[in-house]
Parts: C-alpha cells; sequence; structure tokens
C-alpha cells in the first residue's frame, strides 16, 4: 500500500485469482456446475471473516454492502461512521470503497488469509485507488492497476499460493 493512501478514501477491486484451477480440481460435476455462485458466497464469507478478524474489528453498521433487503442503498456518503462499503461483489471480485488505505490494506490481507487457509489454489489480488469525486475516472484508473498488476503476478506465484496488492 502507498503510504500516501494509508490515511485517505481509496476505491478497491479484490480479485479472486486461480479460479480455473480451483474449479477442475473438484471432482463433483454439481459443485463445478454452481462454481460461480460458490465462488460468489466464497469472497462474500471471505469478506465478513476480515472485518471479524482484524486488529480493531468492525461492527456490522460499520460497512455497509449495495442491497439492503433488496433496495440499493449507500450509506457510505451519507454516515461517515460507516468504514467499509461494498458496491459489488459478483463472483471473483468485490469494489469496495474504504474511508483509509490503511483499512483496505488490513482487510485484503485478511481475505487473502482466509483464501490461504480455506481453499489450496485460490488467492487474491488487490488494486487501489485515491477516491476522487470523479467515479468514472477513479474507476479506470483502478482497472488500468489492477491490469497492470495482473500482468506482473504470474510471476510472483512460484508456489501458487501468495497474494498480491498494488
Amino acid at each position: 500500500m502507498d503510504k500516501n493512501l494509508l490515511d485517505k478514501e481509496v476505491l478497491c477491486i479484490i480479485d479472486t485469482r486461480q479460479i480455473q484451477k480451483y474449479i477442475f480440481h473438484v471432482n463433483d460435476m454439481s459443485e463445478t456446475i454452481g462454481a460461480n455462485s460458490m465462488l460468489s458466497h466464497l469472497m462474500q464469507d471471505a469478506f465478513i471473516y476480515a472485518v471479524e478478524h482484524i486488529a480493531e474489528p468492525l461492527q456490522p453498521d460499520e460497512y455497509s454492502f449495495y442491497l439492503i433487503d433488496g433496495k440499493e442503498s449507500v450509506r457510505y456518503f451519507d454516515d461517515e461512521y460507516v468504514k467499509i462499503h461494498v458496491i459489488s461483489s459478483v463472483a471473483n471480485n468485490m469494489l469496495v470503497l474504504f474511508r483509509t488505505g490503511a483499512l483496505c490494506r488490513d482487510i485484503v490481507r485478511k481475505i487473502s488469509r482466509y483464501y490461504l487457509d480455506n481453499t489450496y489454489s485460490l488467492c487474491v489480488s488487490a488494486a487501489y485507488v485515491e477516491k476522487t469525486e470523479d467515479i468514472s475516472y477513479d474507476l479506470q484508473k483502478l482497472f488500468k492497476v489492477l491490469g497492470s498488476t495482473k500482468s506482473i503476478e504470474s510471476g510472483s506465484h512460484p508456489l501458487e499460493a501468495l497474494s498480491v496488492a498494488r
């Protein structure tokens, strides 16, 4: 994590890696067919694990998800008590707003730990940028950073078990 971002709001994408290897090592075809759903639940479970296991665990009202009771809700912008807002969580990745880069770093580390402890081949890449008032610009910049991270990632996985954040 860039030290300049530790006290700033960041937009982060947490991307699950090694999905194909994970899916095709599952022997039961029914598990393979449900892999997309399984990965989505795994990412959400990893996130909940992370917020509960950082040095100062977060309470449920300190983070929010994109949907509450089937309705879109972004408490993050209206309530400074909300430290994390999950914008989306789809199968292999999660797009998240964090109040501070330090909190982002701690959550990504715990999600990586969860994957290492609970799967045999999945790992995490994370990219983050400083949040500005222009979300379109932030997203473009974020996906450029993620693409750069993924391009160097394969060389950083000699045991295929290390996570990369950039």
